[in-house]
């Protein structure tokens, strides 16, 4: 029987499909791909936002895994909830690696080398989140709507 290697591409359109039928029907709920944190030193490969962050990290068969540690500092610091999606081969180098509140995606390929995704554990709400390194993730504009709540006018700069 032919062995099938599943490629980052493979696993986005799989995780994407789910997220996108997941959240069709509600108009509060954006997914995004590629969502650029801590002022772009890494990104996340899909993140789910609805009133928190929730983040998907791949890691295909075709990736390593020497720079999850450096990622994952970024992620503590800026996601509400993270999940690493990866092949059945990582999975549990992964969950020694994670702390535990977070969740783990493993990714299947069928025997006619079609890609499926089973949830080992879900993801629980990250209670180290840094707001500074949230507030990054806000357009300037609305950065500065939040903070003239907050702030007397006269330290604001238009």
């Amino acid at each position: 029987m032919k062995s099938f290697l599943c490629g980052d591409f493979e696993v986005k359109t799989a995780m994407l499909r789910r997220k996108r039928i997941e959240y069709a029907k509600k108009n509060d709920v954006f997914v995004v791909e590629e969502l650029g944190l801590a002022h772009a030193k890494c990104s996340i490969d899909i993140a789910v936002i609805n009133g928190d962050i929730h983040g998907y990290e791949i890691k295909s068969d075709r990736d390593r895994l020497v720079r999850l540690p450096s990622q994952l500092e970024i992620y503590r610091r800026s996601l509400q909830r993270l999940t690493i999606v990866c092949p059945e081969r990582y999975t549990a180098q992964v969950m020694s690696m994670v702390p535990d509140w977070v969740g783990l995606t493993k990714v299947n390929v069928g025997p006619r080398g079609g890609t499926y995704l089973e949830s080992i554990r879900k993801a629980r709400t990250n209670p180290n989140v840094e707001i500074k390194m949230v507030a990054h993730l806000l357009w300037r504009n609305e950065a500065v709507s939040l903070l003239s709540n907050k702030i007397p006018e006269k330290f604001l700069v238009s």
